[in-house]
């Protein structure tokens, strides 16, 4: 994991250890589980700026259905073609500032507005450093082709798609309670079961957080939350508007 990305299980454990275990306990670190729950703990973003946009559309456009029309006859015919098919929006979001969870908790980013409408408005991740996401997009074409006498006609419906990387700012807040139960590995005894705000437990870990810098790397810890800044990119391939070829 990146230098810039701070892990909150691994955080928490470190505040444990080093806070309430070792001033009282005569065991080394190595003697000792820490199993860290952070399922109280909130973690919401606020809504993101977006920066540095880099658009590109790809070259090859996605053929999403061919069909042949073969006209036996010595007359044009006039043939209806009704098409629904589907492509996938996709976007990485990856994170090159901020904190992360293993615990599964839900956030959701407002994507950009060239890119809203394709994402349903949101992007749901996860606190991961890297976030792979699907979207279905859904085309319809209805149309009328001629096919010319004694002849093969091909028609093929296609989807014209764009590639969209931009920087990403917010913010990260964290809300709630922290528990670590610490276990001695050989007995299985339970030494302690600590439950601490998560605000506590990171004001205590971090003294300076407030005087970081540059700027924007600032932890902001106060009141009963921490905002925690959050940096990354994230790149987006999807369908921009649809063609129908006839050969």
């Amino acid at each position: 994991m990146s230098d810039n990305i701070s892990d909150l299980e691994a955080d928490v454990r470190k505040w444990s250890w080093r806070y309430r275990i070792e001033p009282h306990y005569m065991f080394n670190k190595s003697d000792l589980e820490f199993k860290v729950d952070i399922d109280q703990v909130a973690i919401s973003y606020k809504n993101p700026t977006f920066s540095n946009y880099r658009k590109s559309p790809l070259t090859d456009p996605k053929i999403v259905f061919t069909t042949n029309y073969n006209n036996g006859t010595n007359d044009p015919q006039e043939v209806a073609v009704r098409v629904q098919r589907t492509t996938s929006a996709t976007a990485r979001i990856k994170m090159k500032y901020g904190v992360t969870a293993d615990n599964g908790i839900g956030i959701k980013l407002r994507a950009p507005p060239e890119v809203d409408s394709a994402f349903g408005g949101y992007l749901p991740i996860k606190t991961e450093e890297t976030s792979d996401l699907c979207h279905s997009m859904t085309w319809k074409y209805n149309s009328k082709i001629t096919a010319a006498p004694r002849k093969t006609t091909v028609a093929k419906f296609e989807v014209n798609e764009e590639r969209l990387v931009c920087d990403f700012s917010t913010y990260q807040r964290l809300k709630g309670k922290a528990t670590v139960t610490v276990i001695h590995k050989v007995s299985r005894r339970t030494l302690e079961t600590i439950t601490e705000d998560i605000k506590t437990i990171l004001d205590e870990l971090l003294p300076d957080a407030d005087e970081t810098t540059p700027p924007e790397n600032i932890i902001h810890i106060r009141n009963d939350a921490v905002q925690w800044p959050c940096r990354g990119e994230i790149d987006f391939t999807y369908g921009l508007s649809q063609n129908e070829v006839v050969e």
